[in-house]
């Protein structure tokens, strides 16, 4: 089992696998059901939750469960004690249904199709098949591996005993030499004894059905498919809204944050492929659920895409003006920065004027310029642009006062180069015309 915390920001884009659907983040109906229900907990419940949480048909798994559970308790040779009932359980797990530990194998009905299990799912099934025949049973945490541990009532104190799960030599593992030499190197974990009780947490029998769930969301994770995760994540979250028995393990997330973090990227790996509209979708979704500065962080992320391609995909003044009024609304300034959004505006503003000199020549390409930098203010992009358009503009008055000249019009020509100097008193090639003509 893989219980690494999985709360992480990508600040790369990814080339990952995302469904073309987008992934509902309402908790299902029956996460909100199972998240009513109230310790001590049925083993119809407990199989209910797990099957649930495994993502199987419950229709053909649920008899496959009834039916082990019948067959344990109509055993003849099933113990009175309770100890050795707790070990009786272990056996017979390994007896009839488990074969072989599988590290991502954490589904309940995968492990009745395959006989395949991880710590999680043999644990889970323990619970289930434990409580069926009247065992006090709780989970047990550590930062990468469950078990459970059984508590055994003589009606004044309680003796627990761990049960690894995970081998068939695992009840009370830390009296078994068998399990100590071939544990670890089956599974790759250490066995942890309550006495390091820093590196072990107890969680309720409900915490521990829901690591079925957290285990597939690592792993969808784990292979970038965020986007499959997020349903899983809203109905942990809704499976552990309202139970009453909370562990404090460090080991343990409720996934609030999980959320948060996987829809960031499911938003980079949408943006990645060029699906923004998808993107804008899901964070609008999202945004009941998550914090206000990750909703803005994740909403100046989506922006920045949006106006990178509208600025740079421009094709006529037309586009450029609709551009620049969004980038003039207060809501972007505020998100996206008011830095950010002057730089994007320049480009506009530029390309803008660029469409306006093509469309209806350098005068009015220089006339936007100006009014754009009283507007907007002077800087060295725009002013620059600005001079490209003033110098075009004077070599096409030169060339025309030149035809004019040298076709003998000469007041057709003095008029002309007047009316340029009125526009453009510094333009050079301009005054020397001038300054030719009067000597």
């Amino acid at each position: 089992m893989t219980m690494k915390k999985t709360i992480f920001f990508l600040l790369t884009i990814l080339c990952v696998r995302l469904n073309a659907q987008i992934p509902a983040f309402e908790p299902s109906k029956l996460a909100l059901q199972y998240a009513k229900e109230q310790p001590p907990y049925t083993w119809q419940t407990l199989r209910d939750m797990a099957l649930w949480a495994s993502g199987a048909k419950p229709a053909t798994y649920e008899r496959e469960v009834a039916d082990a559970v019948a067959k344990l308790q109509a055993s003849t040779d099933l113990p009175t004690d309770a100890k050795e009932r707790g070990e009786y359980v272990l056996s017979f797990m390994y007896k009839n249904y488990l074969r072989r530990y599988s590290l991502n194998q954490t589904r309940l009905d995968t492990l009745f199709d395959k006989g395949t299990f991880n710590c999680v799912s043999s644990a889970v099934f323990y619970l289930i098949l434990g409580v069926s025949v009247n065992l006090d049973i709780q989970g047990v945490m550590t930062h990468d591996h469950a078990f459970v541990t059984l508590r055994i009532h003589d009606g004044v104190n309680v003796q627990e005993i761990d049960v690894e799960t995970t081998n068939k030599y695992g009840f009370d593992p830390g009296t078994q030499k068998r399990f100590n030499d071939e544990f670890g190197k089956v599974t790759g974990f250490a066995y942890v004894d309550p006495k390091n009780y820093t590196d072990r947490s107890s969680v309720s029998q409900l915490e521990l059905v829901s690591l079925i769930l957290m285990n597939r969301i690592s792993f969808l994770e784990e292979q970038n498919r965020f986007g499959e995760a997020l349903p899983l994540i809203a109905n942990r979250v809704a499976l552990l809204s309202e139970r009453t028995e909370k562990t404090d393990s460090p080991f343990f997330t409720d996934s609030k944050d999980d959320f948060t973090a996987n829809l960031h990227n499911t938003v980079v790996d949408l943006l990645s492929k060029k699906r923004l509209s998808d993107a804008k979708t899901i964070l609008d979704k999202g945004a009941p659920f998550l914090p206000t500065k990750n909703y803005r962080a994740i909403k100046e992320m989506i922006l920045s895409q949006e106006f990178s391609q509208l600025v740079n995909g421009l094709k006529t003044s037309a586009e450029a003006e609709k551009t620049l009024t969004l980038l003039n609304d207060s809501e972007i300034i505020d998100i996206l920065g008011g830095e950010r959004v002057s730089q994007m505006r320049n480009v506009v503003l530029i390309n803008e004027a660029g469409f306006i000199s093509k469309e209806k020549g350098w005068f009015a390409a220089i006339k936007f310029s100006e009014e754009a930098i009283a507007k907007y203010g002077g800087n060295k992009l725009l002013e620059q642009n600005l001079q490209v358009f003033r110098n075009n503009r004077g070599v096409e008055i030169h060339n025309q006062f030149i035809t004019f000249w040298n076709t003998g019009r000469r007041a057709e020509a003095r008029e002309l180069l007047e009316e340029g100097l009125k526009e453009l008193p510094d333009n050079a090639r301009l005054l020397n015309d001038w300054k030719t003509i009067n000597k």
